[in-house]
């Protein structure tokens, strides 16, 4: 298999073509590029942004997760813009975010609260009262806080591609966007709590630890 040309943040790389997307490519040369509904054995949805980089011959910023690693290709992972671009998408995921970061069970290894601390700032430019989201009962194994939910989808791809069925999904448009089950169905599959392991911000966490971690 021959290899192709790659230019990422000014330094050239010769690389093979088993790898599709962009953003593998660049963790697998160890630049990190952030994301929040990236999963490498999920399907792709492209829809959390945080992964824009700019590309040769492309008249805007790309999503790194879905772009096709081509010959000659130069990438700006870290430039002016893309650092602006990411510092407003954290801007506006913290906009109806709790910051409840101290009672959170994913508190300390959260990849919004990690990317904030990179991209956010100490102060935000919106004054208006945090949107509140209805917990949901999704079964025996899981239990929601939605009001922390940053729509990544990843527990909605996991429960569509691996636990046989489409009970969970993405309701309503806009600012009224949320994630929750279909006709009220509860998740009975086993493998659903795994999606707890996936969520990124601590949306879902465990039912059965919760609250028996000293008992």
């Amino acid at each position: 298999m021959s290899n192709i040309s790659l230019k990422i943040n000014s330094k050239t790389y010769s690389v093979s073509t088993d790898v599709y997307t962009l953003i593998q490519r660049c963790e697998l040369l160890s630049i990190m590029i952030p994301r929040f509904c990236f999963h490498e054995k999920l399907s792709i949805a492209g829809n959390c942004r945080m992964c824009l980089v700019e590309v040769n011959n492309s008249p805007k910023p790309v999503v790194a997760c879905s772009t096709k690693v081509v010959n000659n290709m130069v990438v700006l992972t870290n430039s002016t813009l893309i650092k602006q671009i990411r510092e407003h998408i954290i801007e506006f995921l913290l906009i109806n975010h709790p910051l409840d970061c101290p009672i959170c069970d994913q508190g300390g290894e959260c990849d919004l609260q990690d990317q904030t601390l990179i991209y956010g700032s100490d102060r935000g430019r919106f004054k208006e009262i945090k949107r509140s989201v209805l917990d949901k009962n999704f079964g025996p194994f899981i239990k929601t806080i939605m009001t922390r939910c940053i729509h990544c989808t990843k527990c909605v791809r996991f429960i569509e591609e691996y636990s046989m069925g489409a009970t969970i999904g993405t309701l309503g448009r806009g600012g009224n966007t949320e994630i929750g089950l279909y006709n009220n169905h509860i998740l009975k599959s086993e493998l659903s709590g795994n999606i707890i392991d996936l969520c990124p911000v601590g949306a879902l966490t465990s039912k059965p630890y919760a609250f028996r971690a000293r008992s």
